[in-house]
């Protein structure tokens, strides 16, 4: 599965990428800013995927300049109450701070909001990191109570929420990108 849309294309993880993205994810650029920040092995990165469910666990490649930079998921998607987990990490230091992650934030919140029942999206941002707390309250998250405040914060976007607070930032970027999200094999 792909997402494309605003310049750039999501790409669904595949077993083929797991090794790439475990580099990318126990470089300390990266790891120092999740929740578990300890080494990940060859064998742990693979039974993760192994143990990722396709209908609620959506992994998808940042793709931009026939390049990959990083990677955005909605995961964990419990289809009965609507609602799921959200991240996203920019390996490439020349595209932090830049509008490739507002472009790939604002691709998979309008395919998950217009296109399937999720009504919103939750987000565990690590109170050492203020940069991800400013741009997912840039998105239209607001803070919700976290079961470890000294540790991290708590986060959750309404789908009215994101087309309330997002639609000039959306607008704009349809106007600068095109308006259409495409999906594909």
């Amino acid at each position: 599965m792909t997402i494309s849309g605003f310049g750039i294309e999501l790409v669904r993880l595949k077993a083929e990428h797991i090794e790439m993205v475990r580099g990318w994810r126990n470089d300390d650029s990266i790891s120092r800013f999740m929740d578990f920040r300890k080494h990940i092995t060859s064998e742990a990165q693979q039974e993760w995927f192994a143990a990722l469910d396709p209908d609620c666990d959506f992994y998808f490649l940042i793709s931009n300049e026939g390049d990959f930079h990083g990677l955005i998921h909605f995961s964990n998607i419990d289809w009965t109450l609507k609602v799921g987990q959200s991240g996203l990490f920019i390996r490439t230091k020349e595209y932090q701070g830049t509008p490739l992650p507002v472009c790939a934030s604002a691709l998979m919140l309008e395919y998950f909001f217009t296109s399937t029942p999720l009504l919103a999206i939750e987000a565990k941002v690590m109170n050492d990191n203020p940069v991800a707390l400013a741009y997912n309250l840039g998105l239209g998250f607001t803070e919700t109570v976290s079961e470890h405040p000294e540790r991290f914060k708590r986060l959750r976007l309404e789908r009215e929420g994101y087309h309330h607070t997002f639609a000039k930032k959306l607008a704009l970027l349809k106007r600068v990108h095109g308006g259409h999200v495409m999906v594909g094999e």
